[in-house]
């Protein structure tokens, strides 16, 4: 059986949402390759080649230890803390006291 490996990470647009979607794909192609089971080594091995060129120089530029840095999981929650934008606390203020 072939799987379809995921598109890469576009950072065009709603890149928090494309990287929800990006993480979903990665996820599903892990499953149906039989891929779940490899070291977190491997797994992070496999998400910088599908991610792209551009996601591989924002992940070099993450402030991961070398522990962090084999650990999926760890990487996974550095790429997404970088692509989701902070809020504003005094627009959200705003919008919270003047609701009607």
């Amino acid at each position: 059986m072939e799987v379809r490996l995921p598109n890469t990470l576009s950072f065009e647009g709603n890149v928090a949402e494309n990287f929800k979607r990006f993480r979903q794909s990665f996820e599903i192609y892990l499953m149906a390759s039989g891929k779940s089971g490899k070291s977190d080594d491997v797994k992070v091995a496999i998400l910088l080649n599908l991610i792209g060129e551009e996601g591989i120089e924002i992940y070099n530029t993450l402030e991961l230890t070398e522990a962090q840095k084999g650990k999926l999981a760890d990487v996974l929650e550095a790429f997404e803390s970088y692509v989701t934008p902070n809020k504003n606390v005094v627009y959200e203020r705003y919008l919270f006291y003047n609701r009607i």
